[in-house]
């Protein structure tokens, strides 16, 4: 339509796509002499909208940028260049977003002469290492703590702060923007161990503690501050 005539008079040679995490369709690639686009995983692992997130949510621990060429099937293209990042235990999806940001405009910067010229033809990826980051479902947000303490608390940074891990009690929606784990394994899955200056609940191997907290409506608060006066947690609830 319109928004294509547009493009085709802008004539432009290069076309660069970071975190757009939407197909791009190959009309409008092949307006390009060159498309790169600007990827938050070590490619050909983790093709798709989320791979800040799943790699979090993984446990992995590095993560990193890759450029490569746009093509018709999601992030199959030609790898022109690659970065690794070492994931640190305070990361959250947040704060890997920002790093990875900067290392993919390096990267992007340090390379595009190259790739321009012709003179970085890039390498095809191994299809065989092929794994996907499908983007965060609905469902997937939920906190179920059944789960192993661990999954949760990568849950929870692999979703902060956009969508957010989230559990419900009593009809409230509780999103938890940081978690880390006590390795202590008393109480019922689900049980409230700790109200005091903490909130603290018992997932499936160890206790979970619930760092940073939003109620509906309210201002993020850390647990300290949440637990002087709150009335929503009881000790020895299930949750």
């Amino acid at each position: 339509g319109r928004k294509m005539d547009e493009l085709k008079e802008l004539d432009f040679d290069l076309l660069v796509s970071a975190a757009y995490g939407q197909y791009v369709p190959s009309k409008i690639i092949k307006l390009a002499k060159i498309s790169i686009n600007v990827h938050g995983s070590l490619l050909p692992k983790y093709r798709g909208g989320a791979p800040i997130q799943r790699a979090l949510m993984n446990g992995d621990k590095i993560t990193g940028i890759t450029l490569i060429e746009m093509a018709k099937k999601l992030d199959s293209g030609k790898i022109f260049a690659k970065e690794e990042l070492e994931i640190i235990d305070t990361d959250t999806a947040d704060t890997l977003f920002d790093k990875l940001a900067v290392v993919g405009a390096r990267l992007l910067n340090e390379n595009i002469d190259d790739i321009y010229l012709g003179n970085n033809k890039g390498y095809l990826q191994n299809e065989d290492e092929v794994t996907y980051a499908y983007n965060i479902t609905k469902e997937e947000e939920k906190i179920d703590f059944s789960d192993n303490a661990i999954n949760i608390v990568n849950k929870i940074k692999g979703l902060s702060k956009n969508p957010g891990a989230y559990f419900t009690k009593d009809g409230i929606i509780i999103k938890i923007y940081d978690a880390h784990i006590v390795y202590d394994d008393k109480g019922s899955i689900g049980e409230v161990m700790d109200i005091k200056g903490k909130i603290i609940i018992r997932a499936k191997d160890y206790q979970v503690s619930l760092d940073k907290i939003l109620i509906s409506g309210k201002k993020e608060m850390d647990a300290k501050s949440f637990s002087n006066g709150q009335k929503i947690f009881k000790l020895n609830d299930i949750i």
